[in-house]
């Protein structure tokens, strides 16, 4: 499992409803990974594999089902967004979770959603979108 498997399932399971443009690490340090359109809503994710700290990584969400790890250019990125009123979450998965969280301006990380196997991928897009 990887960020790339995490969209790709997400893209699957909203089957073409959700307009998700992936975004290329090249553009920005620290932009999300996907911008995504629902029925107007526009939203940002990040997705992250639960557990996984690159060298790099040295901001923690600690969440009940492990750490998910940001670099300091993605945590400003959200606090930032944050700021201006956008929408943007980390989404992080294991093997049989996937939780949502949301920077809040302050800069602390608010949960949304968490669904576990069978995955409720409609409650968690209804979640993002209602936030």
């Amino acid at each position: 499992m990887n960020e790339k498997s995490i969209h790709s399932l997400l893209n699957v399971r909203w089957d073409g409803r959700v307009l998700l443009d992936r975004i290329e690490s090249s553009v920005s340090s620290g932009v999300a990974d996907c911008n995504a359109v629902f029925e107007g809503c526009e939203f940002w994710m990040e997705y992250k594999v639960i557990g996984h700290k690159a060298k790099t990584t040295v901001i923690p969400i600690e969440t009940p089902l492990g750490t998910i790890w940001l670099r300091p250019a993605q945590y400003s990125w959200h606090v930032k967004r944050a700021r201006a009123g956008g929408r943007a979450f980390v989404i992080g998965r294991t093997e049989n979770a996937i939780v949502a969280y949301r920077c809040q301006p302050d800069g602390t990380w608010k949960h949304v959603f968490t669904t576990c196997k069978p995955f409720d991928y409609n409650s968690l897009l209804a979640n993002l979108v209602s936030e």
